[in-house]
């Protein structure tokens, strides 16, 4: 046991050292420096990643569900292999027809989101059409173009068309294909590399929850992670080249840039945070407000000002969606799972506000390289037992809109530059995202 603690502390120090050096060598190379005086149209790679994303990989499906000849689920999840990448680039190769709303009845809808042998992709949050089509990168025939739905249901055994479902509206959804292999998502299922486990379907306010009905095992992952240099961002958002154009304030363990116009950046010292609003312009001659913009194309903004960062976004996926606020949440997802933090970590907040105007809210956090984690897994308790420590912790059932399984962030014991992906259970509760192990105890080695 000391032997491979000692392995693991030497093989920590190494790659730290390694990503020292490589992060000097970065930061001394003059074509680096020229490319934040540029604009960059292109994608490019660092040491972490690719640097922007295409609107197919940060819309594309966030989880996978298999329900067996049975009508047995498990969620399946892969350490190994890009599951979500591989579903995208199946959907691709779809030639879509037409599509026709089939039902909104509450029992049919619960029917086909338990469909037997097939396979669900699902959206954390709903999209539209519109977006679906960005995904296929391919048009669909259908009279209104706006339908809203959170999952799409493969059946195994057919190969003609496949479903959309909306849990809000309980409308499903028949979208016919031309083109369509179901082999593929067939030897999908064979790979060993893909892990299953248990999960059943609960509806929780409105909306269907993935839950699991047994003591669920979650793989746990460390990361080496670096900080960006908030200055960089004052040329990347507030977008002058001239360091006398920009205003400067200090206050407490902050620092407010403002171009004395209608920009505003504010770098968070404490929780290594960046917080930037453009107030937006009215440009029409009458001075009236500009229109709402639609979701497609308030969601296909977003992406571009994203990738304007210049961020690695390689694992990043649209997450949540505020209709009355119009703020849309893109998270890092770790093997299939979120990572959920009150201080954004890895994650993305974007609200977009009246006459163009947007707030951006985002981490300057970066992981630098996948460390091993000890131990490998962990196992928590079933989500029924869940409910019930909550319940005696004085968490009422009523006020829960959401329960997912997802990553919490953890500083490791041995290093301040490693972080720990910490397994555990979120509930929303009263509209705030809560880390259950936080709450009460829900690891199933302590019961």
């Amino acid at each position: 046991m000391k032997i491979r603690d000692y392995i693991l502390h030497v093989s920590l120090s190494l790659l730290v050292v390694i990503s020292v050096v490589l992060t000097y060598m970065i930061w001394i190379n003059p074509a680096l420096n020229q490319r934040d005086q540029t604009t960059t149209t292109h994608e490019r790679t660092d040491v972490a990643g690719t640097i922007g994303t295409s609107i197919s990989d940060i819309y594309a499906p966030n989880s996978l569900v298999y329900s067996n000849n049975e009508g047995q689920l498990y969620q399946l999840t892969s350490a190994n292999i890009d599951l979500l990448g591989k579903v995208t680039t199946q959907l691709q190769q779809w030639s879509p027809r037409r599509l026709k709303k089939e039902t909104t009845s509450e029992t049919a809808y619960r029917q086909k989101l338990h469909t037997k042998n097939a396979l669900i992709l699902n959206y954390a949050a709903r999209i539209n059409v519109p977006l679906f089509e960005k995904t296929l990168k391919k048009p669909i025939r259908a009279g209104a173009k706006n339908q809203r739905f959170r999952r799409v249901v493969v059946e195994l055994n057919q190969a003609e068309h496949v479903y959309l479902l909306d849990d809000q509206t309980h409308t499903v959804y028949r979208l016919n294909l031309a083109k369509y292999k179901v082999a593929n998502f067939r030897a999908l299922l064979k790979d060993k590399q893909v892990e299953r486990n248990l999960a059943e379907w609960t509806e929780v306010h409105h909306n269907y929850s993935l839950t699991y009905p047994k003591p669920v095992e979650v793989a746990n992952y460390s990361y080496l992670v670096g900080t960006e240099n908030s200055g960089i961002f004052v040329t990347r958002l507030l977008g002058s080249s001239s360091s006398n154009k920009i205003n400067t304030k200090e206050e407490k363990e902050q620092t407010v840039y403002y171009d004395g116009d209608n920009q505003r950046m504010v770098v968070d010292a404490r929780h290594q945070t960046v917080a930037y609003t453009n107030y937006g312009t009215t440009t029409s001659t009458t001075g009236r407000k500009q229109p709402t913009m639609s979701f497609v194309k308030t969601m296909t903004n977003n992406l571009t000002r994203l990738n304007a960062l210049r961020m690695v976004l390689n694992d990043v996926r649209y997450d949540e969606y505020d209709t009355r606020t119009h703020t849309a949440i893109y998270r890092t997802y770790i093997n299939s799972l979120p990572l959920i933090s009150e201080e954004l970590y890895g994650a993305y907040k974007m609200q977009q506000l009246d006459n163009n105007g947007i707030n951006l809210t985002f981490s300057l956090y970066t992981f630098q390289a996948l460390l091993p984690a000890q131990p490998k897994t962990t196992t928590l308790i079933s989500t029924r037992q869940l409910m019930q420590k909550l319940a005696t912790n004085g968490y009422t059932e009523n006020n829960i809109s959401a329960i997912r399984l997802g990553y919490t962030w953890a500083q490791n014991d041995g290093s301040k530059m490693v972080i720990d992906m910490q397994p555990t259970y979120f509930i929303k509760y009263e509209g705030n995202w809560l880390d259950c192990q936080l709450i009460t105890n829900i690891k199933q080695d302590n019961e």
